[in-house]
């Protein structure tokens, strides 16, 4: 091994060959204050071994904390927040009177459910690190209702809806790091994330404490269900971070790898040997094949995968293959509990089942910790799999489902073992509507969209299901459809709609639901035509049931201000006023805010900022934080079109933050464009300036589409530049209007253009 390998080689870790001019590029790059670090490649690289010898000489070298979490355990958004807050709650190893007002300070600003998940944090920490803040203790337990307990944290978080999850976490990293803890975070196996969870990586990158590092490690060759190329690598980049491809090591460190393993040189035809026989020369086949050239063994690889898996296959026994057969049939990356590769190798049936595991571990080919068993590398569980003949794997899915029907809520709860993916088909056609409608309904609330989408989507897609399972399979539908609409597959949820309309004998409830999600689904296309005629049908389908009454004109009302139809708006208004007063109060504030952003819009000042009053204290009163921004946001609106500038960018601003904070997006694009609005309608224009370059890098972040508001972007840039006094031509943002059907900016922008001002409130 040569120097700059040795470096970062430590005794209680396997060595390093031919990268340690990589991790003195990036550690160069850490220096100069690079906090963000990317690794991605193909199974077996060595990905997440570079990756965490960078971390983990990064910690050492600045003495930062390193915590390393695997995100195949943790799949969803709300368990990987829960592991993330039990490894920061142990980090603080001491807490100064001078500093404890941190916490209230934080907590004072905290909205709704989120302070009291705060307030039970700060106190779990501050019980760990000090037995003599008896006052601050007492102030922060004021806040949480009876008795805390450390487990009742964990409780509340994971009752908190994705918003207050989000608010509470970075506030609580603002506190650990506040307390003088630098942090060093790794999430390896980036790609078994669900939909939500890449989302919540990604904006954590954007909200982590300044000083912290994060690197994240993606599988490039398992990569068809993320975003890691099109979002995330973009993302990074556009926060000065560095992503670096991490390659098999070259011949020179092969030769040297070879040199110190066989203990002799090797020939320039061993090192050909050595790369041909490990797949182009991959670690993890490496550390195989040399120590068998060593002992003079046969060598244990070729380069078909199909003799690969004949070696590995061969060099344990029967039951131990029996056992690696039952764990490849999960995900890959799962990390499955013990007790449950036991009782499936029963329903197997394997002998000596503890036998057959400990052999496993003892050759490497799968490693136990904490979270359950998992294979050693991902390419170990997919030479298993392919080497699968379908007999055994039809009865490695009837032993799994086994395993399920004796646990299925503990499946549910730990989607990282990778069993349900598997098991889609065999639950669409064994269970009952009702239980698979019950299954995905505590995935999609537990944030396991994927897992979710497959079983759904098997139960619809089903044709011969459909007869035996009556209306269930069209819920499936209609919960497929909706599951993509949330996580933004727009494209890909009109198919099982279509469905839907295609079963006769769906009933009057299914197609209105149904239609609903359609609904929406053209309002986030923008295709305003569709969004008249789906509510059409509905205003006369649904008939005198006012809280689908209430949805449907909440998203027409929503497209009547894009298109700034006054009279129609003004209309609009009238009917949402009318089924509010029909509907439970849990429904009333989104009502509340729609009415009040449209009266600011028809000029209605008083009712508006009356009304925006009013759904303020709902969102309040619900404690939801995400609801308190939109309703920050809808007074926010109110007070510009009043005139009432200076208040309104205070305003804008702080439903901002509790956007960001909470990953409320959309609202946070508002809020930056509605600020952008106040700031030239005040000739502000270095402000207007700073809020329309914060406007860009969140609209047009990578992964996202926003094409109205993008549209409003470039007319806001438009107004600026012809307030600056310089010529415009606004054919290219008119043009982008016109495909929408938005026809009101034409003359606003003739307006400004000829009168270099903004007289009156930009009505976007």
């Amino acid at each position: 091994m040569n120097d700059r390998d040795r470096k970062y080689d430590r005794m209680d870790r396997e060595q390093l060959y031919g990268r340690g001019e990589l991790l003195d590029e990036l550690m160069y790059q850490l220096a100069g204050g690079c906090t963000i670090f990317g690794f991605d490649g193909v199974s077996g690289i060595g990905k997440s071994q570079v990756a965490d010898r960078f971390a983990d000489f990064a910690s050492r070298e600045d003495a930062r904390v390193y915590i390393r979490i695997d995100v195949a355990v943790q799949p969803s958004e709300e368990l990987l927040i829960a592991r993330l807050y039990n490894e920061l709650r142990e980090v603080p190893k001491s807490f100064s009177q001078s500093s404890d007002g941190l916490a209230s300070e934080i907590l004072a600003k905290a909205p709704g459910i989120a302070k009291r998940v705060l307030a039970g944090a700060f106190q779990d920490v501050m019980k760990k690190v000090s037995e003599h803040l008896e006052h601050t203790m007492e102030a922060i337990a004021n806040e949480i209702s009876g008795e805390h307990s450390e487990g009742s944290t964990i409780a509340l978080l994971a009752n908190a809806n994705s918003g207050n999850a989000r608010w509470f976490i970075r506030e609580f990293m603002t506190f650990v790091a506040d307390l003088g803890n630098p942090i060093i975070l790794l999430f390896e196996n980036y790609e078994t994330a669900e939909p939500g969870t890449q989302d919540f990586l990604n904006w954590l990158l954007s909200v982590k404490p300044a000083h912290w590092v994060v690197v994240l490690v993606a599988n490039v060759e398992k990569l068809t269900e993320t975003d890691w190329q099109n979002r995330m690598v973009p993302a990074i980049e556009l926060k000065g971070g560095a992503v670096r491809r991490v390659n098999a090591p070259g011949r020179q460190a092969i030769a040297e790898w070879f040199e110190d393993i066989v203990r002799r040189a090797p020939s320039e035809a061993e090192v050909d040997q050595a790369i041909a026989k490990t797949n182009q020369g991959r670690p993890v086949w490496l550390r195989e094949y040399l120590p068998a050239v060593a002992a003079g063994r046969a060598l244990p690889v070729a380069p078909a995968l199909a003799t690969q898996v004949t070696a590995r296959r061969n060099a344990v026994g029967i039951p131990a293959r029996r056992v690696a057969e039952l764990m490849a049939f999960a995900k890959a990356e799962a990390h499955i509990p013990r007790e449950w590769v036991e009782s499936a190798a029963a329903h197997y049936g394997v002998d000596h089942v503890g036998s057959a595991i400990d052999e496993l571990l003892g050759c490497s080919e799968i490693v136990a910790n904490a979270d359950g068993l998992s294979f050693y590398n991902s390419s170990y569980r997919d030479g298993w799999r392919a080497g699968f003949a379908q007999p055994d794997l039809v009865k490695a899915e009837n032993a799994w489902y086994e395993v399920y029907l004796a646990a299925s809520e503990a499946m549910l709860s730990i989607p990282g073992a990778g069993i349900l993916p598997g098991l889609a088909l065999r639950i669409a056609a064994n269970d009952d509507g009702s239980a698979i409608t019950r299954v995905a309904t505590n995935l999609v609330r537990s944030g396991s969209y994927n897992t979710a989408l497959a079983i759904v989507d098997a139960s619809w897609q089903a044709d011969t299901k459909m007869a035996s399972s009556g209306l269930d399979v069209i819920d499936h539908a209609i919960m497929a459809a909706q599951i993509r609409l949330d996580v933004g597959k727009y494209r890909d949820a009109s198919e099982s709609l279509q469905m839907v309309a295609r079963f006769p004998e769906r009933s009057q409830l299914q197609e209105t639901q149904a239609d609903l999600v359609r609904l929406k689904l053209a309002l986030r296309q923008n295709a305003y035509p569709l969004v008249w005629t789906i509510s059409t049908k509905l205003e006369n389908e649904a008939g005198h049931d006012a809280v689908v009454q209430l949805s449907r004109e909440l998203v027409v009302n929503t497209a009547y201000r894009d298109l700034y139809r006054q009279s129609d708006i003004s209309d609009s208004v009238a009917r949402i006023v009318d089924y509010a007063q029909q509907v439970p109060e849990s429904e009333r504030a989104k009502a509340g805010r729609s009415v009040a952003r449209s009266l600011a819009k028809l000029g209605r000042i008083d009712e508006a900022l009356s009304a925006a009053e009013t759904s303020l204290a709902f969102a309040k009163q619900s404690g939801d934080v995400r609801e308190i921004a939109n309703a920050e946001l809808a007074m926010a609106e109110s007070l510009r079109y009043g005139g009432r500038l200076e208040e309104a960018v205070a305003c804008y601003r702080d439903a901002e933050a509790l956007a960001r904070g909470s990953g409320n997006r959309d609202c946070e694009i508002w809020c930056i464009l509605g600020r952008a609005c106040a700031h030239l309608q005040a000739g502000d224009l270095l402000d207007a300036q700073d809020a329309l370059k914060t406007a860009t890098s969140v609209i047009h972040a990578p992964g996202f589409e926003h094409p109205l508001e993008s549209a409003h972007l470039a007319m806001l840039r438009l107004i600026l530049s012809s307030l600056h006094g310089n010529a415009i031509d606004p054919a290219d943002a008119l043009r982008a209007y016109k495909s929408f059907g938005v026809q009101w900016p034409a003359a606003f922008i003739r307006e400004v253009e000829s009168s270099r001002r903004v007289a009156d409130p930009i009505p976007i």
